[in-house]
């Protein structure tokens, strides 16, 4: 008796265990397949500096002719030319990296 209890718990801790592999690998290629449908968004030419905090302040220009702004690494936002304050994004990320506080509200 014990050994068929046993042998049913193993049977069913294998069977949850490959359905939670195969609900893994399913989000996996939903979220690649989602990364690809995005390519029209796909960065161009970046320039970065050293901000503040000692962090990398990054622009990348998008294929959709937006600005995607980074910080220390993270998405902070998305602006489009007129966010530029009509210098070039060079520029822009330069002037950013010359100031004491960043402020990346809209």
């Amino acid at each position: 008796m014990k050994k068929l209890l046993l042998s049913i718990g193993l049977l069913s801790t294998g069977v949850f265990m490959a359905c939670s592999f195969d609900a893994e690998q399913q989000f996996k290629d939903e979220v690649l397949s989602n990364m690809e449908d995005t390519s029209e968004v796909t960065t161009t030419e970046c320039f970065s500096c050293t901000a503040v905090k000692k962090l990398e302040l990054k622009i990348c220009m998008n294929r959709d002719s937006t600005y995607t702004i980074f910080y220390g690494g993270v998405k902070m936002k998305t602006i489009n030319t007129e966010g530029l304050e009509g210098k070039t994004p060079k520029e822009f990320v330069s002037e950013g990296c010359q100031l004491d506080e960043l402020d990346f509200g809209d």
